[in-house]
C-alpha cells in the first residue's frame, strides 16, 4: 500500500510496486549465507562467509569492478562507494542499461526532473522524448495526464507509438531521435517553417508559462544519448523550457549523490581520471565483481557480455536477497540481503524528495539488511570511520556531505565526439523498452505480474517462471 503523501502520490500506487512483493517468499529467496568449497556449495555463518568475502576482496588488490542495483537504497550505495575506494578502485556505477557514457562528465548531478513532481501538472507545455511513461514511471504519468487535462500542450518523440489515457497533441515516431530532435531545434532557430508538427511543439514550449523537454528511459538508454541530451539541452535553451530527465530504477537520483558512479564521488565530488563505466565493467574480465542486488544478465544493457563478466571473474562476491542459477554456477560468496520491505533506508526521487523508510517485515531467514552487512565487511576490511550504529546515521552523513559540497545541477548540454562503435546495432525500440515486468529481480518474481497481459506479452519470459523456467498454468 502507498504511504499517503499528495506531493508525491496522491495515495496512487503502481500494480508492478503493489505486487512485487510478491517476491519476498520467491523460490529461490536466500536466507543463508552460501560459500563454494571445494566447488561445491554449502550454508555458512555469516561470520564464516564475510570472512571469505574479506579475503577475497583483498586478494583482488584493487582489481575489482563493482554494479549495483539502481533501486539500492542510498545508505547501501554510501557504503559500497567508500567500500570500492577504499579498496582501491573507482570501477563502481549503478547505470546498468546506459550505453552512451560519452561527456558524462556533463550529466547533472543527479537525474533530475529539475522541480517538484506535483508541479509537473501545473506545466503548459511537456515534449517527452524516448520514453513509453506510462510503463516507465506510472505516477509521472499520471501528473503528465493531469496537465493534459488543464489544457497542457503535450507531445513525444518515440522510436514507436504508445498508449496514452489523454488527449496528445503531436506525436513523432521516428528510429532517429536526434534526427527530430534537430528538425525542433531548426524550428527553434527560425530555419523552418512553423506551423507543421515540429512548429507546433516549438510554440508550445516557447509560448507556455512553463515547460519541459523530458528525456525517458528509452532516451537515456539509447546509443546516441549523448547527443541526444545535448539537442534537448539546446531545444531547452532556445524555448525556455527545463530541461528534465526520468531516473531510472527506485533510487538512481540518490546513488549519483551517494557517489556509486566511475567518474564522481560523494555529492558530484571530483575523483580525477576515474574508472570504469557499467558498460566497460562487463565488457572486460575483472580478477573480482562485486554484485549488489544485480542479476547481469537480466539488468545490463548487454546481458550476455554481463553474464561472461561473472563467468571470467577470478572472485565473485554476491549480496543478493535470491540465490538464482547464475550465481549457483559461477559466484565464489553470496551473502543474503533484505528486501526493500525488509530493511531500513532512503530513496531519492527525480523530485530530489529524500525519503526515508523502516522495514515493515522481518528479513527471511538469516538474511540481514544491506547497510549492515556492508558495514560489518567495511570494519572487517579496516575501512576507517565504519562504526555505523543505525541507517539514519549513514544518512545523516552522506546529507551533510552533499549539503557541504554545495553542488550544483550540471547544464548537460554540451557534446563532442564521435558515435560509438557499434551504435546503430542497438538503437530498437524492442531492445531499448524494457518490459515493465521484468526491470527488476523482485518484478520478475512476481507470480501476479506475470500473468497479467504485460507480462504474457513480454517474449523473453512469456508467462514463465524467470526463477525456475516453468511454465505458470
Amino acid at each position: 500500500m502507498p504511504r499517503t503523501n499528495d506531493a508525491i502520490n496522491e495515495t496512487w500506487l503502481a500494480d508492478r510496486d503493489r505486487f512485487s512483493c510478491e517476491s519476498i517468499e520467491a523460490s529461490d529467496r536466500s536466507g543463508k549465507p552460501m560459500i563454494r568449497d571445494n566447488g561445491e556449495w554449502r550454508e555458512s555463518t555469516w561470520e564464516e562467509a564475510l570472512d571469505i568475502a574479506a579475503e577475497g576482496l583483498r586478494r583482488v588488490n584493487g582489481e575489482l569492478g563493482v554494479l549495483v542495483s539502481p533501486s539500492a537504497t542510498t545508505e547501501e550505495g554510501y557504503l559500497l562507494g567508500r567500500l570500492a575506494r577504499h579498496l582501491g578502485t573507482t570501477d563502481i556505477d549503478h547505470r546498468l542499461r546506459r550505453q552512451d557514457f560519452r561527456n558524462q562528465s556533463e550529466d547533472p548531478l543527479f537525474p533530475s526532473l529539475g522541480m517538484a513532481i506535483a508541479d509537473v501538472e501545473k506545466l503548459g507545455a511537456v515534449c517527452v522524448v524516448g520514453s513509453s511513461l506510462r510503463r516507465e514511471v506510472p505516477l509521472l504519468a499520471h501528473r503528465v495526464r493531469k496537465a493534459a487535462l488543464n489544457g497542457a500542450h503535450v507531445s513525444f518523440i518515440n522510436t514507436q507509438r504508445y498508449e496514452y489515457l489523454f488527449d496528445v497533441s503531436e506525436y513523432r515516431v521516428a528510429d532517429d531521435l536526434t534526427a527530430e530532435l534537430g528538425a525542433l531545434i531548426n524550428v527553434a532557430r527560425g530555419q523552418a517553417t512553423k506551423g507543421d508538427a515540429h512548429g507546433n511543439i516549438v510554440a508550445a514550449l516557447r509560448d507556455a508559462d512553463s515547460a519541459a523537454v523530458l528525456i525517458g528511459q528509452i532516451g537515456m538508454r539509447h546509443p546516441r544519448f549523448a547527443e541526444i541530451r545535448a539537442l534537448a539541452a539546446q531545444l531547452s535553451d532556445f524555448t525556455g523550457a527545463q530541461l528534465a530527465f526520468v531516473s531510472e530504477g527506485a533510487n538512481s537520483a540518490g546513488l549519483s549523490l551517494a557517489g556509486v558512479l566511475p567518474h564522481r564521488g560523494t555529492g558530484g565530488a571530483s575523483i580525477g581520471q576515474g574508472g570504469a563505466t557499467a558498460a566497460d565493467i562487463v565488457a572486460g574480465p575483472k580478477q573480482g565483481l562485486l554484485l549488489f542486488g544485480v542479476e547481469p544478465e537480466f539488468d545490463c544493457a548487454d546481458g550476455t557480455a554481463g553474464l561472461q563478466a561473472v563467468e571470467q571473474a577470478g572472485f565473485v562476491l554476491a549480496m543478493s536477497p535470491f540465490f538464482d542459477a547464475t550465481l549457483k554456477a559461477h559466484a565464489d560468496v553470496v551473502l543474503p540481503i533484505a528486501t526493500f520491505a525488509e530493511t531500513s533506508g532512503t530513496f531519492v526521487n527525480a523530485g530530489g524528495d529524500w525519503q526515508s523508510f523502516g522495514g515493515i517485515a522481518m528479513p527471511v531467514g538469516d538474511s540481514r539488511p544491506g547497510w549492515k552487512v556492508l558495514r560489518v565487511l567495511g570494519n572487517l576490511l579496516d575501512l576507517p570511520d565504519c562504526g555505523y550504529m543505525s541507517s539514519e546515521s549513514v544518512r545523516d552523513e552522506l546529507a551533510q556531505i552533499v549539503r557541504d559540497a554545495n553542488a550544483h545541477t550540471l547544464p548537460g548540454n554540451r557534446f563532442s565526439g564521435e558515435a560509438p562503435a557499434g551504435a546503430a546495432n542497438l538503437n530498437s525500440a524492442a531492445e531499448l523498452d524494457i518490459p515493465m515486468y521484468r526491470i527488476d529481480a523482485l518484478v520478475r518474481r512476481s507470480r501476479s505480474l506475470q500473468l497479467t497481459g504485460e507480462g504474457q506479452a513480454d517474449e523473453a519470459f512469456n508467462g514463465r517462471d524467470a526463477v525456475e523456467g516453468r511454465k505458470i498454468a
